[in-house]
């Protein structure tokens, strides 16, 4: 994996990101695993790639739930992207979602 941005002999650009979240009133290690190193460019693969770990996700909920306080996922998406989610929209990619819970 790439340390730092750069430019490979094949003349790619790479770049790695450390997808690490914490909660700043809880700084300790995460009790899960490191994150494993994996290349940042599947040669066979599209122009723009994008790797999102199991590390990446497991710190973010991690954190959230490390603050003790309720999270509205909703309302934080909407103040960042200003799209709605609700199990409607879930439901597109995971229909099972509004079987179980409805529409809305």
């Amino acid at each position: 994996m790439a340390t730092q941005a750069q430019i490979t002999n094949t003349g790619n650009f790479e770049m790695a990101v450390n997808g690490t979240f914490y909660h700043v009133d809880h700084i300790s290690p995460s009790q899960w695993p490191a994150p494993v190193a994996f290349p940042v460019r599947n040669p066979n693969g599209r122009t723009l790639q994008g790797h999102l770990t199991e590390w990446t996700v497991n710190t973010a909920l991690e954190a959230g739930f490390r603050s003790q306080e309720t999270l509205n996922v909703t309302e934080i998406i909407y103040q960042l992207a200003n799209y709605t989610v609700n199990t409607t929209t879930i439901g597109v990619p995971i229909p099972e979602i509004v079987t179980k819970y409805g529409k809305g």
